[in-house]
């Protein structure tokens, strides 16, 4: 008999339950099917050494990697004949893999099957997605073998998520409201006719936007607006407020003390749009009706369970409300001549670039891919030629590079919409990175922004590294995090004394590190820009996140903590002929990847569609 466990139930009442069934087997086998990695890691301990977590890293990775194609083409026809505001705002359109997803319910199901196939199959099969463990417990060659444990609290938590999250959706709003009411005090919102080309950017802002000097420090646009000023253009931010300390009431104040330079969008909802926009959301869970396959494997559960957790995604309804509010500016004959957004064609863009096309049709949309590089396994950040034809792209896309204009279309998108721009987030690179002063035996462990990301990487590093052998660890956290010693201590346990935490900015540390090691981070390829050895560590239970899956140069991620200490010790113990290639390859590549602030590419911001 095999048994299959939603995560929700106790592990230590599980092993306890099972240790008679496993005949005196010791290790007993065991499998983990889901991407949450301090889930995972709390079965592991729970279950303890006499069961032995069957590892499958690497066929993960090469079954995603297959059916990443596959995939693509079957959401292109599923956007092709759902081509409306439900669709795109929905997570399975977006295809964010960065988070749960429905392509990671799909490789599970097809992992999940390949190893209870097998002659000897694990004895216990522990599933973080419901429809996932019941398309196993009801497959035509398992029944009648596996035996289902649920886990009826996790059932009743997931009953109240949907309600609850629309209560507190509501609450926000009305806060929201009140706030933009007290900062306005009867101010005129709209701003006025400038007499020249007006651009409105949508910014993502966290803690770092708001300068104490009182000017604005933009992550992902950086210099643009001041550059776009110079020029002769009217600019004005539309913020998307993110992971801030002050409270939003503060924010808008602070906009506010900068008079015709920002649109606070909250200006000019009202109640009734944010029921409107919720309705949007709450009717994806009636999206793909009907019986659903992919790769000869039934999967309507895990689509029918992505619809219902999509249906309460308050985040995208955030989004939505943008197709009103481009409306109502429209409806006000507000004078726009560009948009400026992100482009990472995800949710957070299309709303505004469907109202766009059918209320301000003139305005020329303009999405800023800031990446330095691409990750192979991000599926959002790939299309296909006919999904393009279609699909709520922005009229034009500026890539960070030359490099990534070239790899832009690679990944689907139309060569006639992309331009070349300046790396806005990178040009620290163009001169303090050209000579590198490293410092022996230090070693730059560059942290993302997931919580379980970073406690993997941490678990992998005290478990290859557990003395301290002279080499020195510095831990930096993503900026976004804004997070010091004790905020990371309650994630990883108190640093042993060869880890400290590094502060500032990452053009601080590469130039000193002889070596840096990263999991699921664009800045895996930024620390190789830099001449910098690099060991990437792979996910355990999740897709490698990788940019330099790209460039052969590179080694495969590593899946192991002995893999992660033999890679750091060659990187730290690389020849001096073994860095000068490093170098060639960062210098050439840095000519094609980094560009410099130039007039010409700063036009490629505000030049007419094609």
């Amino acid at each position: 008999m095999i048994y299959l466990c939603h995560t929700g139930a106790s592990p230590k009442r599980i092993g306890q339950k099972l240790s008679a069934a496993s005949e005196g087997k010791s290790p007993t086998q065991w499998l983990f099917l889901g991407r949450d990695y301090l889930l995972f890691r709390d079965w592991v301990k729970a279950l303890g050494h006499d069961w032995e977590c069957l590892r499958y890293a690497r066929q993960l990775q090469e079954l995603a990697t297959v059916w990443r194609k596959p995939y693509l083409d079957w959401l292109t026809e599923l956007g092709r004949r759902n081509n409306n505001l439900i669709w795109w705002s929905s997570a399975i359109a977006e295809r964010n893999t960065n988070i749960d997803s429905l392509y990671h319910s799909i490789c599970y199901l097809r992992i999940g099957l390949d190893y209870l196939s097998k002659e000897n199959p694990p004895l216990l099969v522990v599933v973080e997605s419901r429809a996932v463990l019941l398309a196993l417990a009801n497959h035509p060659e398992l029944r009648g073998r596996v035996r289902v444990i649920h886990s009826y609290w996790s059932i009743l938590k997931e009953a109240v998520k949907w309600p609850a999250s629309w209560v507190f959706y509501f609450l926000d709003a009305s806060r929201a409201l009140l706030d933009a009411w007290i900062t306005r005090r009867g101010r005129v919102s709209v701003p006025p006719p400038a007499g020249k080309p007006r651009v409105l950017v949508h910014s993502c802002m966290d803690e770092s936007y708001f300068g104490d000097d009182g000017m604005a420090h933009d992550r992902f646009f950086g210099s643009l607006a001041m550059e776009l000023r110079c020029r002769g253009y009217d600019v004005i931010t539309m913020p998307w407020l993110f992971n801030i300390k002050r409270s939003r009431c503060k924010a808008f104040a602070w906009f506010r003390s900068h008079p015709g330079q920002y649109l606070i969008p909250e200006d000019y909802y009202s109640i009734c749009d944010y029921i409107w926009a919720a309705g949007i959301v709450m009717r994806q869970m009636f999206l793909l009706p009907g019986q659903r396959s992919f790769q000869d494997m039934a999967i309507t559960l895990l689509v029918r369970e992505d619809c219902m957790q999509q249906s309460c995604r308050i985040g995208a309804a955030h989004f939505v409300l943008y197709f009103r509010l481009i409306k109502k500016l429209a409806g006000q004959d507000m004078k726009l001549d560009y948009f400026i957004d992100t482009h990472e064609n995800m949710t957070a863009e299309k709303p505004q670039i469907m109202a766009f096309r059918r209320f301000m049709p003139k305005v020329t949309t303009v999405g800023f891919q800031h990446y330095s590089e691409s990750q192979a396994m991000m599926l959002c950040l790939f299309t296909t030629p006919e999904e393009a034809a279609f699909a709520p792209h922005p009229d034009v896309i500026v890539c960070n590079s030359p490099h990534m204009e070239a790899r832009m279309a690679q990944m689907g998108f139309p060569p006639q919409k992309l331009r070349a721009g300046p790396s806005l987030r990178y040009q620290y690179m163009l001169c303090e990175l050209a000579t590198v002063f490293t410092e022996p035996n230090k070693v730059l462990v560059i942290l993302t922004l997931g919580l379980d990301i970073i406690t993997q990487i941490m678990d992998m590093l005290h478990q290859a590294f557990p003395k301290p052998e002279g080499i020195e660890f510095w831990v930096k956290p993503h900026p976004m995090l804004r997070m010091d010693l004790k905020e990371l201590q309650k994630i990883t346990g108190p640093l042993p004394g060869h880890f400290s935490l590094a502060e500032g900015n990452m053009n601080l540390w590469l130039p000193r590190a002889a070596c840096a090691v990263v999991s699921a981070s664009t800045t895996s390829f930024e620390a190789a820009l830099a001449g910098v050895p690099v060991v990437v560590a792979s996910r355990e239970i999740d897709f490698d996140l990788n940019p330099l899956a790209w460039h052969s140069e590179f080694a495969s991620p590593v899946c192991s903590p002995q893999e992660l200490r033999e890679q750091v010790l060659a990187c730290l113990n690389m020849s001096g002929e073994e860095r000068e290639r490093l170098q060639t390859w960062a210098r050439n590549m840095r000519k094609r990847a980094i560009s410099p602030i130039t007039d010409e590419n700063v036009e490629t911001f505000v030049q007419p569609r094609a």
